[in-house]
């Protein structure tokens, strides 16, 4: 009796919660450096987003098995998102050089105008780059083509989200410049957790009629509904 008490108490859950992200930060180190970390962000945050949501579902799964079977199977999906939002980004931050090294040689209206448009166009990107990481897991059925375009098109939908999950990014990199081992700590995994319990909601809302979200025990791990699984 006692027992369940504990397992069911806010402090219990709290750990768990803390246990699983802590975790899920570690795998997502190992990852993106498989990755050769550009090419391993994505897949690591599809991966990491997978297990959060599935957790939040109420999926029950081996912590370990699920996250590195969810970024294996999903690694080819994954990594030509990467690539593209890469190629927007070196494009973009082109742009902010270009305009950046100009202002200082010739302070016009002109260069300062083209300057801020790069770097609010460069935001959008990361935004959409880190939105293309949900919509892989919430709509697992779309195509390449259509992953880039929702990941642009949802931003709308959750303007005033995506604006506070830009400040707490740069907050989370601040700190991770403060505290260097925070980031591999905890940091990644804490800000998508904190992104998805945003969007969670408006992203179930909008999932079409007879299809599914990703979910780890039924499209990736194969387990049986009534199976008892050890996290």
């Amino acid at each position: 009796m006692k027992f369940e008490k504990f397992v069911n108490s806010r402090f219990f859950r709290f750990t768990e919660k803390l246990y699983q992200l802590i975790m899920l930060n570690i795998f997502g180190v190992i990852s993106i450096l498989m990755g050769l970390v550009i090419f391993g962000i994505i897949p690591t945050m599809v991966s990491i987003i997978a297990c959060l949501k599935a957790s939040s579902d109420g999926e029950s799964y081996p912590l370990f098995k699920g996250y590195f079977k969810t970024y294996f199977k999903t690694f080819k999906k994954t990594i030509l998102v990467s690539l593209f939002f890469l190629i927007l980004l070196l494009i973009s931050f082109l742009w902010i050089f270009y305009f950046y090294s100009w202002i200082k040689e010739n302070n016009n209206i002109f260069f300062g105008i083209g300057y801020y448009l790069s770097l609010f166009i460069a935001i959008i990107i990361m935004l959409s780059a880190i939105n293309s990481c949900f919509v892989i897991v919430y709509f697992p059925y779309l195509n390449f083509k259509k992953i880039i375009k929702y990941a642009f098109v949802l931003l709308r939908a959750i303007t005033w989200k995506a604006i506070i999950m830009f400040v707490i990014l740069i907050a989370f990199l601040y700190l991770a410049f403060l505290i260097a081992y925070a980031l591999p700590f905890i940091l990644l995994s804490l800000y998508l957790f904190i992104f998805n319990c945003l969007i969670k909601n408006d992203y179930d809302k909008i999932i079409i009629e007879g299809k599914h979200s990703l979910s780890i025990t039924k499209d990736i791990l194969n387990i049986p509904k009534n199976s008892n699984i050890d996290k």
